[in-house]
């Protein structure tokens, strides 16, 4: 699907705006292995590996591209699995994307070092942008 260009940087623009919404802490990135659930608010049964802290301005957009400020690592990781998809909540715990996810240099939207996580390990993001439009 393809957006004309203001209409794509209004959208990836309303996109940080609900992400960076709430009050209660900082924006997170959660990292998930198993099956994505089929909707937003659809029961999580995969394992949760990693919870990357965002910032409160998440990031910046040009032409309807998204790009991540630095994020904060996940020093001790919950659970160990293979990544293969990701969520973005707001400021208050709320679900607002998901997304694919996979090991660095993999297909995911959202690319995790190390590939395949073990429990207690350092995780981290070596890439997440967002392309409305593309």
């Amino acid at each position: 699907m393809k957006f004309e260009s203001n209409l794509a940087s209004t959208m990836a623009q309303a996109i940080i705006a609900a992400i960076a919404s709430g009050t209660a802490g900082y924006p997170k990135l959660q990292i998930y292995d198993g099956n994505k659930p089929s909707s937003i608010g659809a029961p999580i049964t995969g394992n949760l590996l990693a919870q990357i802290q965002l910032t409160n301005q998440v990031g910046i957009e040009a032409n309807g591209v998204i790009s991540f400020d630095p994020m904060v690592d996940e020093p001790n990781a919950p659970a160990a699995g293979t990544p293969t998809w990701a969520r973005l909540l707001d400021r208050d715990g709320n679900d607002v994307i998901h997304m694919t996810a996979s090991g660095s240099g993999g297909a995911g939207e959202v690319q995790v070092t190390p590939s395949n996580i073990n429990q207690g390990q350092s995780v981290s993001v070596s890439l997440g942008i967002i392309r409305v439009g593309d």
